[in-house]
Formats: structure tokens, C-alpha cells, sequence
């Protein structure tokens, strides 16, 4: 798609969205094909322990209107996580208000798929969960990284 940078993916000449397990509603590039199945541990800031309604949805899910144009239309669609615990603490330090509590979520690949879009921490991923995914089973753990919360 011309205008978008590199990491936004392959666009599909096909509907992944239908032929992968995910929400039919989502644009049609959507996972992009260059994202890959997940696995493995992965981290998300929460508000709240346990989960509130809100802390595993997406933008798109919220219905919240973006600050500025996404990088590829499929970004509202997926939620930002993490490989690495350093960087899901640095952006909680740099961006309180996403939350007091990092999850630590086990991803198979029936779970989504997952693509690295780095933007201040180079561990950024987004994740597309997968149509049937029941998200808050994924969380295995949840840590308290703001002083004085409980």
C-alpha cells in the first residue's frame, strides 16, 4: 500500500481475515501477510488486576478515534505487546496512565499472529488475536510495576 512504511507488510491478494480465523469485519489486509503465528511469552500493560473490561482490547474494540493516521490500517486492530519485560516497564515508567500491571501472556499460534512494529522500544509487537481466542485465558501472570499500587 503506497504511503505506508515497510512494516505494515505484504498486503494479501485474499481476505486473511476469513481465511485465518479472524473477524470478518476487519479491513481485508488485515493481519498483514508478513505477520507470523504467535508463540511464546509476550507482555501487556494492564490498568487493572485483574483485567478490566478494556485491558485486552484493541482501539478498534474501544472505539477510541486514534490522535494521528495509523502506520497500516491494520493497526487498530491489534494490541501492543511486548517480547521483552525491560521494554513493557520502560513504556509503563514513560506512559503511566496504560497501566500500573504488566501481563505476561502465553501465545500459541491458534492464538493470532504477531508482527514486530518497533516505535520507542524495539520489543513492540502488535498482536491480531485470533477470532476464537479467549484473551484473558493467555494471561499466565500479572506483575505490579507502579510503586504503591496493589
Amino acid at each position: 500500500i503506497q504511503g505506508f512504511p515497510a512494516f505494515c507488510g505484504t498486503i494479501a491478494t485474499m481476505n486473511q481475515s476469513t481465511a485465518v480465523g479472524f473477524p470478518s469485519h476487519w479491513p481485508s489486509e488485515c493481519p498483514p501477510a508478513d505477520s507470523t503465528a504467535c508463540t511464546g511469552e509476550y507482555f501487556h500493560l494492564l490498568t487493572a488486576n485483574p483485567p478490566g473490561k478494556d485491558d485486552l482490547k484493541s482501539f478498534a474494540e474501544k472505539e477510541r478515534i486514534l490522535r494521528h493516521v495509523p502506520r497500516c490500517p491494520c493497526m487498530p486492530y491489534g494490541l501492543s505487546v511486548f517480547t521483552e519485560r525491560e521494554d513493557a516497564m520502560f513504556m509503563q515508567r514513560a506512559m503511566p496512565k496504560l497501566g500500573a500491571f504488566i501481563a505476561v501472556l502465553q501465545l500459541r499460534p491458534d492464538d493470532g499472529k504477531a508482527m514486530r512494529t518497533p516505535g520507542q522500544r524495539p520489543s513492540h509487537h502488535t498482536w491480531w488475536p485470533s477470532r476464537d481466542c479467549i484473551r484473558v485465558d493467555k494471561v499466565e501472570s500479572i506483575e505490579i510495576v507502579a510503586p504503591g499500587v496493589s
